[in-house]
């Protein structure tokens, strides 16, 4: 007999395995955008000359600010 795909039944809530990893990759993920923000706090702090020391233009860091790896 072939299942029903909209059975309910079959659905299975995830596991507290599933959750756990889930929760993981959450707190990575928010721990990666604060010292990516961190990060550009730093490099707006720099001036120009600075900047061009490391091969960066204020632009750079600007257009980092307002993309989505600013965010």
């Amino acid at each position: 007999m072939a299942s029903n795909p909209f059975d309910t039944a079959a659905v299975k809530a995830p596991s507290l395995a599933s959750l756990g990893g889930l929760v993981s990759y959450l707190m990575d993920h928010v721990q990666e955008r604060l010292e990516r923000r961190r990060q550009l706090r730093q490099l707006d702090a720099f001036d120009d000359r600075m900047l061009a020391d490391i091969g960066l233009s204020r632009c750079d860091v600007e257009s980092a600010k307002h993309s989505s790896f600013g965010r």
